[in-house]
């Protein structure tokens, strides 16, 4: 298909109209500038004219007077010197007249050099500049439209983005979907379970031997760091060994849920002093290995009893009772006092959630976390869980109970949490504490009889 005249899309008719319109409309421009000219001439002509006519006719009137004057008049000198002059202007408007006429006959307002004719081809669009230019610019428009997005965008939405703008290895790429509707603790033959499986395995062996302390550092608000806490810990306790999950995140942690447990006592009022780690620590069921501080009855308990002293007393009495401690906390809202305990860990994972966490929440975490002087090892990327999940529990059935009596059921030395951190707050045993630990010492039981058991 030809493209269209540059005159329209109507077809030819339309171009030769168009011309004859332009030519028509030169002509009568001409013409008006021709007929203009002539008639200034002509009204140039008309005012010399009767300029003459009335310089004849004083010419006239003043030789007639000359005429019948004595030769002794004393006007007939003035008289005659009036004559010379009329007759000198007569003669000066004569030679304007001749060349005004002169002029009347060239009053043409000029000529066509060339006629409009319509085109024999388009004129536009030509393809061999229009198609380079509009790719070209449609180039530079997309960038500066990118860009603009990118800047304006604050959040992370691949785990590519994570390792450029954390300088971090993903040891955790959950792809969408992991969970399905409800979260719940993976199965270890499932996809997502295996993820978690070589997540252990690459912290442990990251870690190396002996016991050691990982902090799970949630960037963003919400119980996305308490799923990826949880599901190590039932990982590193089914592939390695004793696992102690401590559960710091005080207000949005799903931990408990996840594995079935039930509200009480826990982290708050351990750290308080009012309740020893015997008093607070669950087991759950069809889990052995693992053992979960929940955060307890009042979380407020932890904001206001927290010191440094106190962490430092918890995490050392748990890792020589465990093989690995798991500590999840928050990094932000209202998780700064509990995030102090990320100083005590051997090391750290940052917990990101794609298109919900942002570039500041993730920095911010990291830049906390290094000036803990805790080690880095990486970033848990998983979908967006948000801040209310559905959480899905494991079977119904009872936790397992701490054993009470040594060399029933109880660890080998050096495994399992003790119970017997009635002073990690930094004060004396409550009165109750005392009086259950000397009845357990009159009944023979040793300061081992709280320990846990590894399996």
């Amino acid at each position: 298909m030809q493209p269209a005249p540059i005159f329209g899309r109507c077809g030819p008719g339309v171009s030769h109209f168009i011309a004859a319109c332009a030519n028509a409309f030169a002509k009568a421009y001409l013409q008006n500038r021709s007929q203009s000219a002539a008639n200034y001439i002509n009204q140039q002509l008309v005012t010399l004219q009767k300029k003459i006519t009335g310089l004849n006719q004083a010419k006239t009137a003043l030789t007639t007077k000359l005429s019948s004057l004595p030769k002794n008049s004393p006007t007939k000198a003035a008289d005659q010197a009036l004559l010379k002059t009329d007759q000198s202007q007569i003669a000066k408007l004569t030679q304007k007249y001749a060349a005004t006429s002169a002029l009347a006959a060239q009053t043409n307002g000029g000529s066509i050099i060339s006629p409009a004719t319509p085109p024999g081809k388009p004129s536009s669009p030509k393809k061999l500049l229009i198609l380079p230019s509009g790719l070209i610019a449609g180039l530079l428009i997309g960038l500066a439209i990118a860009f603009l997005v990118d800047r304006r965008d604050k959040r992370i939405h691949d785990s590519a983005h994570v390792e450029r703008l954390l300088d971090l290895p993903v040891l955790l790429d959950l792809p969408p979907g992991a969970f399905g509707r409800e979260v719940s603790i993976a199965s270890p033959r499932s996809k997502t379970g295996q993820e978690f499986t070589d997540l252990a395995h690459g912290v442990a062996a990251a870690l190396g031997e002996g016991n050691h302390v990982v902090f799970v550092a949630g960037a963003t608000p919400g119980p996305a760091g308490s799923v990826v806490a949880a599901n190590l810990a039932v990982t590193l306790a089914r592939t390695h060994s004793e696992v102690v999950l401590v559960c710091a995140n005080m207000n949005s942690t799903v931990a408990p849920k996840l594995l079935g447990l039930s509200d009480g006592e826990g982290l708050a009022e351990l750290i308080a002093g009012s309740a020893t780690v015997r008093d607070v620590v669950q087991g759950p069921a069809g889990m052995p290995g693992l053992w979960v501080i929940t955060p307890g009855a009042d979380p407020s308990l932890a904001f206001y009893h927290l010191q440094h002293d106190t962490g430092r007393a918890l995490t050392s009495q748990l890792r020589r009772d465990a093989r690995y401690v798991i500590i999840e906390a928050q990094a932000a809202d209202d998780g700064a006092d509990t995030f102090a305990l990320g100083e005590f860990a051997d090391a750290a994972v940052v917990t990101i959630e794609i298109a919900r966490s942002t570039k500041s929440d993730a920095i911010d975490c990291v830049r906390r976390l290094r000036q803990l002087r805790t080690p880095v090892l990486g970033a848990a990327v998983l979908p967006a869980l948000g801040k209310r999940i559905t959480v899905r529990p494991p079977r119904q059935a009872p936790p397992r109970p701490a054993p009470s009596e040594p060399g029933r059921d109880s660890a080998p030395a050096g495994r399992g949490p003790s119970s017997d951190f009635s002073t990690v707050s930094g004060t004396s045993a409550n009165a109750q504490d005392k009086k259950d630990r000397a009845a357990r010492a009159r009944e023979g039981r040793g300061g081992r009889a709280d320990s846990i058991p590894g399996t």
